[in-house]
Order: C-alpha cells, then structure tokens, then sequence
C-alpha cells in the first residue's frame, strides 16, 4: 500500500470533518428504507448521501417525505477530501485508484497541477472516468474502486461533489444505524390515499389513465408548493372515441397567503417549506356536462386538513361517476 494511502488513513478524521462529526446526519429520500440507489441521477459514486443536519441544503431534499436520522460508526474510515490539497497529493490520488490511464488523464492532470483546487479537477476528472459518455455511467464501480483503497465514506465540503452543499458519501450503507421520521405536513400521505381510493372507485365505471402520480410540483400561477395528482377516467374502449369522461385533479396545498411570513423570492418561499393547509379534489368533464348536474351534486372538494375526511371525498366521487358513467 503506498505510504500516501497509509498517511491518509491514520488521519482520516481530519478538521473538516471533525466540525461536523459530533452533530447529527440525516437522509432525505422518497424511499421509505435507508439504501443505496444504483442508479444515481448524477455522476458520483453509488452510495447514501448524508448531510449534517445543522446544514441548510441548497436543494429539496428537506422536502422529500422520509428523513432518516444516521449514527455513524466510530471507527468509521472517511477521505476527507480536504485533506487533497495540493496537485501532488490529488494526482497520487488518482494513481491509487488505477484511473491514470490515456489522453483524457493527460488532459486533466495539467489542469490539476495548475489548479488552485486540485481535488476540484481531480473529482471531475473521476466523474468523467467513470461516468461519461452515453451508456458508460458506472456508479457501483466507482464506489467499488473507492473501497478497494479502504475508504468507508468521503466527506467533501469542498465544493468538489456537490457545489454548495457539504455531504458525506457512505460507500457501504451496512456500516449504518438509523431511524425513520416520516414528513408531517406536507400532505403528501392524504393525496397518495386519495389517489389510491380513486383508483380503486374509477375501475368499477370505466378505464383510467393517470398523468401525475402523487408528487410535488410548483404552481408559479398561486405561488404554491403543491402535491399534485391528475387521472383520466373514460367508459370504456378506445378513449379517443369516448364521449364520456372525468378529469380529477387533488391538490394539498399550504396558503402562503395567510402563513403570517414574507418571502423575497420565490426561492425563499419554495424553501420554508410550509405545512399543507388545504385539501382540494377537482373533478371535471365536458359530456355530459357536469354544470347541468342536480345541484346536489359536488364537483369540487376543498377542506382543512384538520376537517379532511376521506369518506366525504369518496362520496363527492361516487356521486359525479354515477352521474356520468353506469356501473360495469
């Protein structure tokens, strides 16, 4: 093992990573277990990302509906990547790795010895390896080389993985302990229960299509941070041909309006993150006309949160399929 590896290992718990070890650290996913995704968006290694939780992220992660609460192993082994400083240590780096390999290499080891961040380019460099070109992205082998060196994790408040947010990568999620918090407020459980009712009614009238799974979106028009779903139920057959229809949209909603707080820019307001308010199922078609319905008859459900009843929803829709469609 070269000396460089063995250096860096007795030091692996360096003053960057030391600020933040004693605090806590925490996963924002749209799963509901701690795991690795194989198949990131991104170009950095497979793994689980983790922030301290006294950082403020740039992204939405905080918006996601788990939060996962990680303790971390004492003798947990972390590149601090701030610990790469110089174009040397960088480059022996990538030596380690058994990446120094063709024209590409060349290109970038100029540009990291002449870098006043050299692990900056030497990161990007091993993005590039491992994940450029169409159909090349290898996630699961840049993570396995990176733990052929013994590494465990990587710390980067460096800017090197992620601009502006500080980040430890876990490299093997087993080294974990953790507990779930399930995101109150967002609304997001009501419209998957709602969604999923609807579903379930729509099948016994007709044929259902459905274009917005339950997820969060922005409304630039009312300046809301919504979840949304939307769903298409037609009488059968071809649904060009059907002339009977419903279009039903459910929102949960926070009102910005009345959330007592000033925002500077939508930025701001889409990042205070504000408890869902309202509840609100739409439901719409154009033949028949739902407008010459019995006046009776609900097109639209909007209620507290704290008044939600989901048994009121499915009423105001049995109502407008009975209307519209006969019982297959």
């Amino acid at each position: 093992m070269h000396e460089f590896i063995k250096r860096v290992k007795r030091k692996y718990i360096l003053a960057d990573y030391a600020k933040w070890k004693k605090g806590s650290w925490v996963h924002y996913s749209k799963f509901p277990t701690l795991k690795i995704n194989p198949e990131p968006f991104h170009m950095d290694p497979a793994g689980v990302y983790l922030f301290p939780e006294a950082f403020k992220t740039e992204g939405s992660w905080d918006k996601y509906p788990y939060k996962f609460i990680v303790t971390l192993p004492d003798d947990l082994k972390v590149l601090d990547l701030s610990s790469l400083n110089t174009p040397e240590s960088s480059l022996r780096f990538l030596d380690d790795l058994k990446v120094t390999d063709g024209e590409e290499f060349e290109r970038f080891k100029e540009q990291i010895e002449q870098d006043s961040h050299p692990i900056d380019r030497a990161w990007e460099y091993l993005q590039r390896y491992f994940g450029a070109g169409v159909g090349q992205k290898r996630p699961g082998s840049f993570n396995k080389r990176l733990r052929s060196l013994g590494y465990e994790a990587i710390f980067d408040d460096t800017g090197a993985i992620h601009v502006s947010e500080v980040q430890l990568l876990i490299l093997d999620s087993r080294r974990l302990s953790w507990k779930r918090i399930d995101k109150k407020g967002s609304g997001y459980k009501i419209v998957k229960d709602i969604y999923a009712m609807i579903l379930t009614e729509a099948k016994k009238y007709g044929e259902v299509a459905v274009s917005k799974e339950p997820k969060k979106v922005w409304s630039g028009w009312d300046r809301e941070n919504q979840i949304m779903a939307k769903l298409k139920v037609w009488s059968g057959g071809d649904e060009r041909d059907s002339d009977k229809y419903v279009y039903i949209d459910i929102y949960a909603s926070p009102d910005v309006s009345n959330s007592g707080k000033k925002f500077k820019d939508i930025k701001e307001m889409m990042r205070a993150n504000l408890p869902v308010s309202t509840i609100i199922v739409n439901a719409g078609t154009s033949k028949p006309n739902l407008e010459k319905a019995p006046w009776s008859l609900k097109k639209s459900y909007k209620e507290d949160v704290a008044n939600f009843k989901l048994e009121d929803v499915k009423n105001m829709i049995d109502k407008v399929f009975e209307y519209i469609f006969e019982a297959k």
